[in-house]
């Protein structure tokens, strides 16, 4: 059976919009066996179940492995840490999902303290280059025999 064109939109205009669950994912705090989901800014997302606090799923987003591994190496060297890990779900996706179990301090409080030692480590070397002069162009500097003069 053919069903002209116009009276096939006239219809989808008159359907009302099926009723149902929205598809859009919302953040949730239960205390059942469900994993609480807990947004604290757009750029970060805390996952884990509400009453263990010492294991936690931090969500990263707009970074990669740089970040990824950098703070699983300083989480790695604190003696509170039991665990540390890091996936990135999708190459083509821009998110890091640091996974941190701890001897039984908070998570969250670890990871402010290895968030914190790693800006100093990068403060740090930041401060030896600028002491040796080093600018963008310095590896080419160094190098010689690249020199334009």
């Amino acid at each position: 059976m053919h069903v002209p064109r116009r009276s096939l939109r006239r219809k989808l205009a008159l359907t009302p919009p099926r009723a149902g669950p929205s598809r859009r994912r919302r953040p949730y705090k239960r205390s059942s066996g469900r994993m609480a989901r807990q947004s604290l800014d757009r750029d970060l997302k805390l996952l884990g179940h509400p009453e263990d606090e010492a294991q936690r799923t931090f969500v990263f987003k707009d970074e990669d492995h740089t970040l990824g591994n950098s703070l699983r190496h300083v989480l790695m060297q604190d003696a509170r840490t039991d665990f540390c890990g890091y996936s990135m779900p999708h190459p083509s996706e821009p998110v890091v999902h640091v996974r941190l179990q701890t001897t039984g301090e908070p998570a969250v409080t670890v990871m402010n303290d290895g968030l914190k030692n790693l800006a100093d480590i990068c403060d740090t070397l930041a401060a030896k280059l600028n002491a040796q002069g080093a600018t963008a162009d310095w590896p080419r500097r160094a190098g010689g025999g690249d020199d334009e003069s």
